[in-house]
């Protein structure tokens, strides 16, 4: 008996399939899709730190629970408040179906620099929508995002790298074309769920020899 060699992660279709244009990725401000809920481990106050210190003018859409800490989610608002963000980040709570699909329509990369990730399940489904995506070093997200390639991989709590990687992607919107491609790719040479079953199905059976 061996090991199945093939990874067994597999993606439902939660959204429709997309159409990836090139052409959005070159237009407007920067869109940021924070995607989460709203909680300490997941890297929000990272990702607000580095947008108060880029240089030029970003949109962030943060999607995700405001109950699941409050406090901390409260501590999330008052810092866009006091360093003059409110223009900038906008809090939507939870999101499903069309409404969400229309923030990751909209979006030009998904940004979730969590401290830890068991999977990265939430990127895979950025990337679906052509969104590169920015993750930690930290957890399952090595294991999703190719640094470079379709996203980057920041050290947890790392404010100025995010921002450093942010600003390529505003000021080279050739790169984050490439990222985008490059992502949409990397989401469709994932295994679905079928496959997923077949590959468990045959590693049972050859229990039975």
């Amino acid at each position: 008996m061996s090991l199945p060699t093939r990874p067994l992660t597999g993606l439902g279709m939660r959204f429709r399939k997309v159409r990836l244009k090139k052409e959005e990725r070159r237009k407007k401000e920067l869109h940021i899709l924070f995607l989460g809920n709203v909680m300490g481990r997941k890297g929000l106050r990272t990702l607000l730190e580095a947008v108060k210190g880029l240089k030029s003018k970003v949109i962030v859409d943060v999607v995700g629970s405001l109950t699941s800490e409050p406090e901390y989610a409260k501590q999330m608002q008052e810092f866009v408040t006091v360093n003059g963000l409110s223009s900038t980040v906008h809090f939507h709570g939870s999101l499903n179906n069309q409404p969400l699909i229309e923030k990751l329509k909209n979006a030009h990369t998904l940004v979730v620099p969590s401290s830890y990730e068991g999977f990265g399940i939430v990127y895979l489904e950025g990337m679906g929508f052509g969104l590169p995506a920015i993750g930690t070093t930290a957890g399952a997200a090595g294991e999703v995002i190719r640094d470079g390639v379709d996203g980057f991989l920041i050290q947890p709590g790392d404010a100025h790298s995010l921002a450093t990687k942010l600003q390529i992607m505003n000021e080279r919107r050739d790169v984050l074309v490439q990222m985008s491609l490059a992502a949409r790719t990397h989401y469709l040479a994932q295994p679905k769920w079928n496959q997923t079953a077949n590959q468990i199905r045959e590693f049972l059976l050859s229990f039975l020899g």
